[in-house]
């Protein structure tokens, strides 16, 4: 008995000093994810392929706050690590699986990183193609899950929006005090999307702008002026420009005959962001015609209209908007999983390990 028990308690010590040894070897551990060398090696290589760097021998030089650009890079990589296994964590346990779709997009990731750094670069570092495609495959279902979730989040806003107009007088014009949000703003009551017209736009100012073409203020915050025979003259000559532009194939050769301080150039603007008289003027016009001198706190202005309904440009915006949402989703997203599994908790990474990162290894 006594001999039985000495080799269970023998065995349990073996396996004790085991356990302390693997436990060491550990970089992180995230939601119950440990994290070893090997891993931290393919999200270096990872990082490194997919970021424009500096030099490797500018690396010790400044990035920002006496912070120098390997600490900038290191400290990028630990989010990365950090992100990619709570999201992929998170993935799994909503049931979310590697579709066929996933799976190959994560493979041509890990050929294009075993095509620029090579399998004995990475065998050096005891990295594996396998090991490459486990990392890989944890990004892209963190990333599909992400991106579904933010845009679940994004249908529900503008379905929340949506009946929110619907519950209006159907042009916006009514919002009541229930269509305030948490931020006290305003909810957009609208079911279309928005417009945005282009033009031609000479301004005559009255305003006077410094040389950054920013409008001057005096210390009051007050926009200084022109004095009034150069406002009148100016007006003049809005008017003058505007019945010869309506005559004219070449509405820019008529501005080299006006003051340089008389600008033109063609933007494109969001129709609701007119004021009135811009907006009336704008109404008033077919494709190709000059609109009459329109009275603006900046000075006069006169343009040609060329186009009432850009919709690519409305298009760009749109998107532009959407993906701005969706990314604040997915941040607030990942904020909320980092909160939950790491928040103050400093445990979570081996410092004697991290260390021992160099991101020039990763070069």
């Amino acid at each position: 008995m006594k001999k039985v028990l000495a080799l269970i308690m023998a065995a349990v010590l073996v396996m004790g000093l085991a356990a302390c040894g693997n436990s060491k070897e550990f970089v992180f551990i995230i939601n119950e994810e440990e994290i070893i060398r090997k891993h931290v090696d393919v999200f270096g290589f990872i990082y490194c392929m997919e970021h424009s760097l500096v030099p490797m021998e500018d690396l010790k030089k400044n990035y920002d706050d006496g912070q120098t650009y390997e600490q900038h890079y290191k400290e990028e990589l630990e989010q990365d690590i950090i992100r990619t296994v709570l999201l992929n964590k998170e993935a799994v346990s909503k049931g979310f699986k590697l579709d066929s779709e996933l799976k190959e997009r994560a493979s041509e990731k890990t050929e294009a990183l075993i095509d620029k750094y090579g399998e004995d670069r990475l065998k050096s570092r005891g990295v594996k193609k396998s090991d490459v495609l486990e990392i890989f495959e944890w990004k892209v279902l963190g990333d599909y899950y992400a991106d579904s979730e933010s845009e679940s989040h994004d249908v529900a806003d503008t379905a929340e929006k949506t009946t929110r107009a619907e519950e209006s007088d159907g042009n916006g014009d009514e919002i009541n005090d229930d269509e305030i949000n948490d931020n006290n703003t305003v909810l957009e009551a609208t079911d279309s999307d928005e417009r945005y017209i282009k033009v031609f736009q000479i301004l005559f100012p009255t305003a006077k702008f410094n040389d950054e073409g920013m409008v001057s203020t005096d210390k009051d915050g007050n926009i200084v002026r022109i004095s009034s025979a150069e406002a009148e003259k100016m007006k003049e000559d809005a008017e003058n420009f505007s019945e010869l532009a309506k005559n004219s194939d070449d509405i820019e050769e008529l501005l080299k005959d006006y003051p340089v301080s008389v600008k033109g150039m063609e933007r494109i603007l969001k129709y609701d962001d007119l004021d009135s008289e811009y907006r009336k003027a704008v109404d008033s016009l077919s494709v190709g015609d000059v609109s009459g001198v329109i009275d603006s706190k900046y000075g006069y202005y006169v343009v040609k209209l060329l186009d009432k309904d850009d919709e690519e440009h409305g298009k760009i915006i749109s998107d532009y908007e959407n993906k701005i949402e969706i990314n604040d989703a997915k941040e607030k997203l990942y904020d909320e999983l980092y909160r939950k599994y790491i928040g103050n908790n400093n445990e979570y990474r081996n410092n004697d390990q991290w260390k021992l990162i160099v991101i020039d290894n990763y070069y």
